[in-house]
């Protein structure tokens, strides 16, 4: 069974249950039979509930047995059925399983905020909230049931305090850790939706430019990833239910737009929450002994449930294309007008989905690789703080010494630290400034990636990018470091410059007494 072993070796999330299948059964047999989801749900309920209780989970988080057993029969294959959204990029998913077949580790890159991070995951005394995410217990889950510790390598890249922007980042600088870096990530999965929310309340058409965005950063280069956006936002961000299902709407619409898979916790539980919204179970507490009040980081039950809800989109991409395998074996397929492979599984890619250029009457794919975007090939300098100093007992700040502190030509008020969670260079005083010194040649793109925060500590900072060891300016621009909906959270300041060989760029608190430098591209 050469397919069934490659299927052992399968990634997260699409693909956990064709891990499960190959050991239960003859891949073969399944797609005979012609199981549906759920039928094969049910098959395979005692393997997934008892993968699902994987030992070395229960060493970090607070919770019993029982609580899982209630968790997994709450969550009926019907309810479960609700978050898949969308199921697309079969013949990225085909792609995968030829490298599957060659025995190569599935490398599995997640990044998003807080939630994904672990943030009010609930854990014992001195373990850190990082050991309870969703993310671990999916990659704990699939090679417990491949038996093979390396099935799957998953990096829980997720940042404290970052939106969709900074995933974007991540991926078209290609932050990777050291062991993706060959070849990259064989499956992205964004789960940023939580702090993407921000952008919402704000400004709808600005959700939308940051989502696409990072759709197409992804997705155009032809060696692109199996890309996954899970929506595991479920909160009380913006009071006003209508308003709330916008983000699903927009990553629905995208999702099918660009084909990638799409996947919701809300719509798994949405009613639930909706008809119990003071239990706090499938959702963050609410209310938690105290009035109503804003919180968006879940218990460690909703990061169980999403590991099963990944669970059953891969028993759907399984049955699905069992189905297809059916159908063609017995009737044939048809060419010319009546096919209906789309041009995604050709290598093409669509224009932009917001924007009133693309139109029915001119719409036009492009071949992959295109760089619309003209995303630069390479860069001086390139790093986030929070990947530098990624550890799950705390930060370890070293590495941003090593990586950043060459740079810094000259410094007063500035220092290298982590507060609430978060690292990077802070601004200690009022009039603090810093300057960094870039001589390798740049092409004129310039990322800073900085908090946005609150309070009367927060104010405005001046940057200034200067030819090295003159006066000559070259761009110069104010940027704010406050955050009007009074949470905390990572901002992108982008500037254009002529390509130079050698810059100074310097930084300097205007108003307010803080600035928090959280990453810098110079490329």
């Amino acid at each position: 069974m050469p397919l069934c072993r490659a299927l052992m070796r399968a990634g997260a999330g699409l693909l956990l249950l064709l891990v499960l299948a190959c050991r239960a059964a003859d891949l073969g047999e399944h797609c005979k039979r012609g199981t549906s989801a759920t039928e094969f749900w049910l098959e395979h309920r005692e393997e997934l509930y008892k993968a699902s209780l994987y030992p070395p989970l229960s060493t970090y988080v607070n919770h019993k047995t029982d609580e899982y057993n209630n968790i997994f029969s709450a969550l009926a294959p019907e309810i479960l059925d609700r978050g898949v959204r969308w199921l697309g990029q079969r013949e990225k998913v085909r792609k995968l399983m030829e490298k599957a077949e060659r025995g190569e580790p599935i490398k599995i890159f997640v990044t998003g905020g807080s939630v994904t991070w672990g943030n009010g995951c609930r854990q014992q005394r001195h373990y850190s909230m990082h050991h309870c995410t969703w993310s671990l217990r999916v990659e704990q889950l699939i090679n417990t049931f491949a038996g093979h510790n390396n099935t799957v390598i998953v990096h829980n890249g997720a940042l404290r305090g970052t939106s969709t922007d900074t995933g974007t980042q991540l991926v078209k600088y290609k932050q990777w850790p050291e062991e993706f870096q060959d070849g990259g990530p064989d499956v992205i999965i964004n789960a940023h939706s939580t702090n993407d929310m921000g952008w919402l309340v704000e400004s709808e058409q600005q959700l939308r430019v940051e989502l696409e965005t990072f759709v197409r950063t992804t997705l155009e280069p032809c060696d692109s990833p199996v890309l996954v956006i899970l929506e595991e936002y479920m909160g009380n961000e913006n009071h006003v239910v209508s308003e709330e299902i916008i983000l699903g709407r927009t990553l629905q619409e995208l999702a099918i737009h660009y084909d990638f898979t799409y996947v919701s916790w809300p719509a798994v539980a949405r009613q639930h929450v909706l008809s119990y919204a003071d239990q706090g179970v499938y959702s963050p507490k609410w209310y938690d002994g105290q009035p109503y009040h804003r919180q968006v980081h879940p218990d460690w039950i909703v990061h169980q449930g999403i590991a099963y809800l990944l669970a059953y989109s891969a028993a759907r991409a399984f049955t699905g294309a069992c189905g297809m395998s059916l159908w063609d074996a017995t009737q044939g397929t048809n060419g010319g007008a009546y096919n209906v492979t789309s041009k995604h599984e050709l290598g093409m890619f669509p224009p932009p989905l917001y924007d009133s250029r693309t139109r029915l009457d001119s719409f036009e794919w492009a071949p992959c690789g295109t760089k619309r975007f003209g995303e630069p090939q390479s860069c001086a300098v390139a790093w986030i703080a929070a990947i530098l100093e990624q550890d799950i007992y705390g930060p370890k700040l070293q590495g941003i010494r090593d990586a950043t502190e060459h740079l810094v030509v000259a410094s007063d008020g500035f220092t290298i630290a982590s507060t609430y969670g978060k690292s990077g260079w802070i601004a200690m005083q009022g009039g603090a400034h810093m300057t960094w010194r870039i001589s390798s040649g740049i092409s004129g793109v310039i990322e800073i990636n900085h908090m946005q925060s609150y309070g009367e500590d927060w104010g405005t900072s001046r940057v200034t990018v200067t030819k090295a060891d003159t006066d000559e300016v070259l761009e110069e621009s104010i940027v704010d470091n406050v955050n009007k909906r009074n949470v905390s959270t990572s901002h992108t300041s982008k500037f254009l410059v002529p390509p130079s060989t050698a810059i100074d760029i310097r930084i300097e608190v205007i108003t307010g007494r803080t600035m928090k430098i959280l990453g810098m591209f110079a490329c």
